[in-house]
């Protein structure tokens, strides 16, 4: 198996191109990964999302159609409920688990098609739409269209243009958090962010996640640090 080598200011991570597991359950896709969200955005959008791990990505999505991946992260209840603007106050934890976890105390916009905007850290040139140490959006809006313009306002690929989904609580039933791959969807996306994953629920062929490196080759190296303004 080949992987991607990534510098962020957390850890130096080896990420694998090849998912496996995918009649395991969400529990045990989880358990086997060391992904987190905010990882595998940074790889997938390095260079405006034009290379091999992106290519490696589409190339699953041509060979099998929609697809997803769970990741090492779990959301969990905030305590607050949501503020006037409809954002859900929510705990993530990446990388739950393991010895880089993090938690990540959060404001989760409504479901939409996520969008980059002021509040947004710009890394390798690349503007990233989500909360830092997350995949969770600052900002999300209804219309695909207006979502397509800010991205193209923030120099991102359109056709990268995808959603977010959250639920409306989290009291008592943490989730995994997770990344879709669905462009021919219509609504959907090539990095929709998902943080409904059951522990015990299963994707039945469809969902998979990348395995914790074990000596495989290098084809990616790539170094993802915060840019001064």
């Amino acid at each position: 198996m080949t992987y991607a080598e990534i510098e962020t200011m957390q850890k130096q991570a080896k990420i694998l191109f090849e998912p496996s597991g995918w009649a395991l359950s969400y529990q045990k896709l989880h358990d086997q990964t060391d992904v987190s969200g905010w990882e595998m955005f940074l790889l997938e959008s390095h260079d405006n999302f034009n290379n091999p791990f992106a290519q490696a990505m589409q190339s699953l999505y041509t060979n099998k159609g929609w697809f997803g991946l769970i990741l090492r992260d779990v959301i969990r209840d905030g305590g607050t409920g949501t503020d006037d603007k409809g954002r859900l106050h929510l705990t993530y934890v990446s990388h739950a688990g393991t010895e880089w976890e993090q938690a990540h105390d959060i404001k989760a916009p409504k479901n939409g098609f996520y969008v980059p905007n002021d509040d947004c850290e710009t890394i390798n040139g690349v503007v990233v739409p989500f909360q830092p140490g997350t995949i969770v959006p600052f900002e999300t809006v209804k219309s695909k269209k207006e979502a397509v313009k800010r991205f193209e306002k923030h120099g991102l690929d359109p056709e990268y243009v995808s959603r977010a989904h959250r639920l409306d609580s989290y009291k008592d039933d943490p989730r995994f958090a997770g990344r879709d791959f669905g462009p021919g969807l219509d609504v959907d996306g090539r990095f929709d962010a998902g943080f409904v994953g059951r522990p015990s629920c299963s994707g039945f062929g469809w969902i998979a996640s990348l395995p914790a490196y074990r000596e495989q080759e290098l084809v990616m190296r790539v170094r993802a640090i915060k840019e001064k303004r």
